[in-house]
C-alpha cells in the first residue's frame, strides 16, 4: 500500500510543488523523514531508539538501554581512570584497585562480590584499560534492583582493609604472572626496560598521528604489583572514584521510569564533589603521508592489507568508510574466492583512537596471484574513491549491505543492548553529536557518499601493509641470510686481520686467561648489543617506517637484515680484537695476535723493556695503570702470580697474562732486546 502511494505521488504534479518545502524541512530537521518510513521496511529496526541519557545531580552520567525481549539485566560502570595516570613508581595501581573493590570487609571471610552475585544466579567481572576501568555484571532481570544496589555499595564509600590488599595482589599476580628470576633478584627489569625506554620503536598512532603512550615491560608491571602500598591505592580511589567521573550503563528487561528512580536513589545519594580527571583530550596530528610497510614471512601465504588512514571524520563519514570497505570486501569474496579460488576470506578492519586511525580490507592470496590481486584492489580504490567512478547503484548496494549487517542484524538481548548503549555513548562523545549510529547511516545521500569517499581516501592517506611472497623458493630468505652471514664474517675478519710472514716465525707462546676473561667477554657482548642498539635504533625509528624505504625495488627487509648482521659482527668482532690469543716473535717484531685475528705489531726498536709483574702489584700502581694501553688478564685467580709487562719507548704499557712469566721474559729479552 505504501508503495502504491509513493508511485502515485511521483506521477502527480503535486510533487513539483512540495519538493522545495521537503528540501527545507530536511535541511533543518534531517531525521524527520524517519517517522514516515513504511512500517514493513527494514528501516523500522532501530536498536538505538529506546536508549536514553541522563545526568544525576551529582554529575554521574546514566545510559538506559531497555528491551522487553531480553531475559536478563546487565549493569556496567565506567570509571574514567586507567593506566594513563600511572608511572614506574605506581605501575598497576588501577588494575589492583579494580581487583580490590570486589572484596569487602563487611562480608564474612571468603566472600566477595564475585561469589555473592554468582550465588544469586549472575556473573561479574572487570577490566582496566589505558583510560578507563570498568565493572560489569549480568543477572536474571527479576533481580535487577538488587544488582543495582550491590554495585552502589561496591563502588562508593569503601573502607579498604590492609588484609585485603595482599590477597588482591596475589590474585593479580596469578593473572599477570610472576616476574622473571633475574628481574626478581635485581628488583628491576634491566634489559627489557632499557630497550623499551631508550630505543622505542614508534607504533602506528605515534608515527602517523603523533599520539604517544608510555609503555612498560611485563616484568616491570609484575614487580610493581608487589610493591604497591595502601596509601597509593587510597589516593587513586579518592582522586578518581567520584560520581561525575563515572558513567553508569544498564540494559535488558526493566521499566525505564522505575529504573531511573532507583538509580537516583542508590547512586544519586552520593554528594557531588570534584577530583582529578584523566587528560584524554588528545588532538591527533596527521603526518599526511602514505603508510607503506613491507615484510616477508616465507612459510605463510602472502597477505594484503590495504585501505586508508583517516582523521577527524563526521558521523556520516565513518559509516561511509565502513560501507565502502564492507562492499569492497564483499566483492573480493565473490571475485577472488568464489570465482578464482585465490583467497580464503576478506576482512574489514577499522582501528580508531581519538577519531583517527585506519580502515582496511585484508586478505590472503596465492603466491602467483599476489601482484595481480594487489593491483586489482588498488585500481578499484583509485577509480571508485578518487576518480568518482562509484556509481549510484553501487552506493545503494553498499549502503544496503552495511545497514543490514551493522544495524538490522542487531540483537535486543541484554548483552547486545549493552553494546549498543556503549557504542551510542561513545559515538556521541567522539563526534560531539546527539544523533545515533542509526540516524548517521540512514541520512547519507549519494552526493555526500561520493564526496566522503574522495575526502577519506585521499592519496596522501593511503594505507598498504603486505607480507611479500618469496621470489624463487620458500627457503630463499634463509639461504640468503646464511650466505650473507658467511660473507660478512669473511669481510669483517679481513678488516681486522693483519698479515705476517709465517716462514720467519722464531717463537710462539699461547697466552693464558683466568675465568675472569669469560666475564669480560660476556660484558663485551652486552656492550656490543648496546652499541648495536645505538646504531640500529635511529634506523628502526626513522628509516624503516618511511614509505621511501618500503618502496625500494630490492625487498627492504633483506637490506635491513643484511645491514644488521654486518653491523653486529663488526662491533662484536671488534671487541674480541682486544683479547690476545698468541704472542709471536716474527723476525724482529713482537706480535700479539687476538681472537679476532687482529694483530698488534711492535718493532723491536720501539720496545723499551720486557719485565714481569704480579697482578696485585699492578693493581696498586696508578702510574702503570695510567700509561697502560690495553689490559690482559693474568693466568688464574691468584693475583700474586706474575704476568708480562711490556713497555714501549712511546710510554705505553701492555700487561699480558701468561704462564711461566719469568721464563717467557728471559726468552723474549734474548730474542728481541739483548742486541737492541
Amino acid at each position: 500500500m505504501s508503495c502504491l502511494f509513493y508511485k502515485s505521488l511521483l506521477k502527480s504534479k503535486m510533487l513539483i510543488a512540495i519538493i522545495p518545502r521537503i528540501s527545507m524541512i530536511y535541511k533543518y530537521f534531517p531525521f524527520l523523514f524517519l517517522f514516515f518510513l513504511p512500517l514493513n521496511s527494514s528501516y523500522a529496526i532501530n536498536p538505538y531508539e529506546n536508549i536514553t541519557f541522563y545526568q544525576l545531580d551529582n554529575g554521574m552520567q546514566v545510559v538506559l538501554a531497555p528491551s522487553d525481549k531480553a531475559q536478563n539485566f546487565k549493569i556496567k560502570v565506567k570509571v574514567k581512570v586507567g593506566r594513563s595516570v600511572e608511572n614506574i613508581n605506581n605501575l598497576g595501581v588501577s588494575h589492583l584497585l579494580e581487583h580490590l573493590l570486589f572484596r569487602d570487609g563487611r562480608f564474612e571471610e571468603g566472600q566477595t562480590y564475585l561469589q555473592l552475585i554468582k550465588e544469586n544466579g549472575g556473573s561479574i567481572n572487570g577490566y582496566t584499560s589505558y583510560y578507563e576501568t570498568g565493572y560489569h555484571a549480568k543477572i536474571p532481570y527479576k533481580k535487577s534492583d538488587w544488582l543495582v544496589k550491590q554495585f552502589s555499595k561496591m563502588l562508593f564509600n569503601r573502607d579498604i582493609k590492609h588484609k585485603d590488599i595482599q590477597r588482591a595482589k596475589s590474585s593479580v599476580e596469578l593473572e599477570i604472572g610472576e616476574p622473571g628470576w633475574l628481574s626478581e633478584k635485581l628488583n628491576r627489569d634491566i634489559f627489557g626496560s632499557y630497550s623499551l625506554r631508550y630505543f622505542p620503536e614508534p607504533g602506528f598512532f605515534e608515527s602517523e598521528f603523533g599520539i604517544k603512550r608510555q609503555y612498560y615491560t611485563d616484568d616491570e608491571q609484575r614487580l610493581s604489583n608487589r610493591k604497591l602500598t595502601y596509601d597509593e591505592l587510597i589516593k587513586l580511589y579518592k582522586d578518581y572514584y567520584y560520581p561525575s567521573n563515572m558513567i553508569l550503563f544498564v540494559s535488558g528487561n526493566f521499566n525505564p521510569n522505575n529504573m531511573i528512580s532507583l538509580i537516583k536513589t542508590e547512586f544519586g545519594k552520593y554528594k557531588k564533589r570534584t577530583g582529578k580527571t584523566v587528560d584524554d583530550d588528545i588532538k591527533p596530528i596527521p603526518n599526511n603521508k602514505p603508510y607503506l610497510r613491507v615484510e616477508q614471512f616465507p612459510f605463510f601465504s602472502p597477505y594484503i592489507n590495504i585501505g586508508t588512514k583517516y582523521d577527524n571524520l563526521t558521523p556520516q563519514e565513518i559509516y561511509i568508510l565502513y560501507s565502502y570497505l564492507d562492499y569492497l570486501s564483499h566483492r573480493l569474496m565473490k571475485e577472488l574466492r568464489n570465482k578464482k579460488g585465490e583467497t580464503y576470506s576478506a576482512h574489514v578492519s577499522v582501528l580508531d583512537r581519538f577519531n583517527s586511525g585506519y580502515g582496511t580490507v585484508s586478505f590472503e592470496t596465492t603466491h602467483d596471484a599476489f601482484n595481480t590481486n594487489i593491483n586489482y584492489v588498488k585500481s578499484l580504490i583509485e577509480n571508485e574513491t578518487r576518480k568518482n567512478k562509484f556509481q549510484d547503484d553501487a552506493i545503494k548496494e553498499a549502503l544496503k549491505l552495511t545497514r543490514e549487517q551493522r544495524i538490522e542484524l542487531a540483537e535486543l538481548d541484554a548483552d547486545s543492548m549493552m553494546r549498543h548503549a556503549n557504542k551510542y555513548h561513545t559515538f556521541r562523545d567522539k563526534y560531539n553529536t546527539t544523533i545515533s549510529p542509526y540516524e548517521a547511516i540512514y541520512t547519507i545521500s549519494y552526493s555526500e557518499y561520493k564526496e566522503g569517499l574522495k575526502k577519506i581516501f585521499n592519496p596522501d592517506n593511503s594505507y598498504v601493509s603486505v607480507w611479500m611472497p618469496y621470489k624463487f623458493h620458500k627457503l630463499e630468505p634463509y639461504i640468503l641470510y646464511l650466505t650473507f652471514l658467511v660473507l660478512s664474517i669473511i669481510v669483517v675478519k679481513k678488516m681486522y686481520s693483519r698479515t705476517f710472514d709465517e716462514t720467519r716465525v722464531a717463537w710462539v707462546r699461547e697466552t693464558a686467561h683466568s675465568p675472569l676473561m669469560i666475564i669480560e667477554i660476556i660484558t663485551f657482548l652486552i656492550i656490543s648489543m648496546f652499541l648495536y642498539s645505538l646504531i640500529i635504533s635511529p634506523l628502526d625509528r626513522y628509516i624503516i617506517p618511511s614509505s621511501f624505504y618500503n618502496s625500494l625495488t630490492l625487498f627492504p627487509y633483506y637490506l635491513y637484515n643484511f645491514f644488521t648482521i654486518f653491523i653486529y659482527l663488526l662491533i662484536f668482532m671488534g671487541l674480541l680484537a682486544l683479547f690476545p690469543k698468541k704472542i709471536i716473535v716474527e723476525n724482529d717484531n713482537l706480535i700479539i695476535k687476538s681472537i679476532a685475528l687482529y694483530l698488534r705489531k711492535f718493532k723491536k726498536e720501539s720496545i723499551h723493556s720486557i719485565d714481569t709483574i704480579s697482578l696485585f702489584r699492578l693493581l696498586i700502581s696508578p702510574k702503570i695503570w695510567f700509561n697502560m694501553k690495553f689490559r690482559y688478564y693474568n693466568s688464574d685467580w691468584k693475583i700474586w702470580r706474575k704476568g708480562l709487562l711490556v713497555k714501549t719507548k712511546m710510554g705505553k704499557t701492555y700487561y699480558i697474562g701468561i704462564k711461566d712469566a719469568d721464563e717467557t721474559k728471559s726468552q723474549l729479552n734474548t730474542l728481541l732486546l739483548e742486541n737492541n
